[in-house]
């Protein structure tokens, strides 16, 4: 990844912004539509990789279109889980009003 003035990091075609505050899903989801962009959708295992490397032990939010559970997830530990996070071994399902760091991704269409 490429670092990018006010905090973007570039991979690819896309920009990244992790955040440095903790928000529920719907909040980080509506700072990043503030910003023009939206959560990070992961597409891909190379995606996935380079946002863990970027993010370092860190737990992210994210919008789920590839699925890159961790082992015995999803798993809705007996209550209403139905947010994804990114974790180093994987995802893991928790409650969406849960509190973790988060990352905006704008697109970049050529």
């Amino acid at each position: 990844m490429k670092s990018q003035a006010d905090g973007w990091t570039f991979y690819q075609s896309s920009f990244y912004l992790i955040s440095s505050g903790r928000k529920s899903w719907n909040e980080s989801r509506r700072d990043c539509k503030d910003r023009g962009t939206d959560l990070l959708i992961v597409n891909n295992r190379e995606e996935q990789i380079i946002i863990s490397q970027e993010s370092s032990t860190e737990h992210l939010m994210l919008i789920c279109r590839f699925i890159f559970w961790a082992d015995k997830e999803p798993n809705s530990n007996g209550q209403e889980e139905d947010c994804a996070l990114a974790e180093s071994s994987g995802w893991s399902d928790y409650p969406c009003s849960s509190t973790f760091k988060w990352v905006c991704e704008a697109a970049i269409f050529i």
